[in-house]
């Protein structure tokens, strides 16, 4: 199936397709660098210290829109 073809189906099935390739990744075969391992463990670690911010879909999704 070509990526046009994909573009071309319904959001739902897309989303289905996404989830399935996601979950076809095996985690363990992903490198990273030792800076973008850093990182990751300093997020990890202000989430579990629970100073880490969050914010919805609807917040980042609106904050987007402001920049256009």
């Amino acid at each position: 199936m070509s990526i046009q073809e994909i573009l071309k189906l319904p959001e739902a099935d897309r989303l289905a397709m996404i989830d399935l390739i996601w979950k076809s990744i095996e985690t363990q075969n992903i490198e990273v660098s030792t800076n973008q391992q850093k990182e990751l463990d300093r997020r990890l670690k202000l989430d579990q210290e629970g100073k880490m911010k969050w914010h919805s879909l609807d917040e980042v999704k609106l904050k987007l829109n402001k920049k256009d």
